[in-house]
């Protein structure tokens, strides 16, 4: 019972209350839940450095979930540590999928998925009947921090032989960005600055 109580909350949480048995519909209002938070968050003074409009931090909370890295104004400019935080967690529930973390939370909870929590899961990734799905889970986000982690550590030491300002927050937003093709930087000019630094193309 206790177990059960726990995952009902979790997804309740997860979901921010939206429950629905069909897939395509949970994972909708899932992705259209994450995109409003976040925008809201984004429009609060403690995330922005300048004033920026509700159309815009809404522009971006799409632009992140949707890891598709369009911005209509600067991340490093317009957006306090904590705004470029919430920015980057957008990207990483997009990038992995929002119902692949929340699955992957209550597995290491309860040690169980759900039958809704399993079709919602398949209908998402087009899994065939019979496929281990908790498996598939532990193995894309074990998969997506290993990188994400290396990434972060190589491009820490370039920043840091180059002098650059914040390299640890730098090293972890851009490799979560470029992991999960967000497309996302803190710099004004994207990478232009670095496009002869074999390091940081390679990386």
């Amino acid at each position: 019972m206790k177990n059960l109580f726990l995952r009902i909350n979790i997804e309740r949480l997860l979901t921010l209350g939206y429950f629905s048995k069909v897939p395509q519909r949970k994972l909708f209002y899932g992705y259209l839940s994450y995109i409003i938070f976040g925008a809201i968050i984004l429009s609060l003074p403690f995330s922005q450095k300048l004033y920026t409009g509700f159309i815009d931090n809404l522009f971006t909370a799409v632009s992140a979930v949707s890891t598709t890295g369009l911005a209509s104004v600067s991340l490093a400019d317009n957006y306090t540590l904590f705004g470029q935080i919430v920015v980057i967690i957008l990207v990483q529930f997009g990038g992995i999928g929002y119902m692949t973390i929340s699955s992957f939370l209550v597995l290491k909870i309860t040690h169980h998925l759900s039958k809704n929590e399993s079709h919602i899961l398949k209908s998402e990734y087009a899994i065939p009947e019979g496929f281990n799905i908790q498996s598939l889970i532990r193995g894309i986000v074990l998969f997506t921090f290993i990188f994400e982690f290396f990434g972060a550590i190589a491009l820490f030491f370039t920043f840091y032989t180059n002098g650059c300002s914040d390299p640890i927050w730098k090293s972890i937003f851009h490799s979560i960005s470029a992991f999960c093709t967000a497309g996302f930087g803190l710099y004004n000019d994207s990478f232009e600055q670095f496009k002869y630094n074999i390091n940081i193309n390679i990386i």
